[in-house]
């Protein structure tokens, strides 16, 4: 059932994130509608248009980093295994964390 269900149901969340974000960032939006239209025009984008997509590709990650579709998930071993405990909690939390999300390449 999970993988029925998680094949639509992620991008949907995904996308409906991505969505309200871009609603409260216009500039964000129209930088990304920019790009859209001059590399695509008024065609449908293919696999091999994603290399010239950099700044739709960063707002799609920017988006699952702040509201990940699956942002805790669990399971049960099967046989023993070694324990890994997060330092910092789940997914949700560790991406608000503003001290450990900068990074040189976050720049603009």
């Amino acid at each position: 059932m999970t993988l029925l269900l998680a094949g639509h149901e992620t991008t949907a969340i995904a996308m409906t994130w991505i969505w309200f974000l871009l609603s409260q960032h216009p500039q964000v939006e129209a930088k990304l509608q920019q790009e859209l239209k001059t590399v695509l025009g008024d065609r449908s984008p293919t696999f091999a248009d994603l290399r010239q997509l950099p700044y739709t590709q960063r707002v799609v990650l920017e988006g699952m980093r702040l509201y990940p579709p699956v942002y805790g998930m669990s399971r049960v071993a099967f046989f023993p295994s070694l324990t890994l405990r997060p330092k910092y909690g789940m997914k949700m939390q560790l991406h608000r964390q503003r001290n450990l999300a900068e990074c040189e390449n976050s720049k603009g």
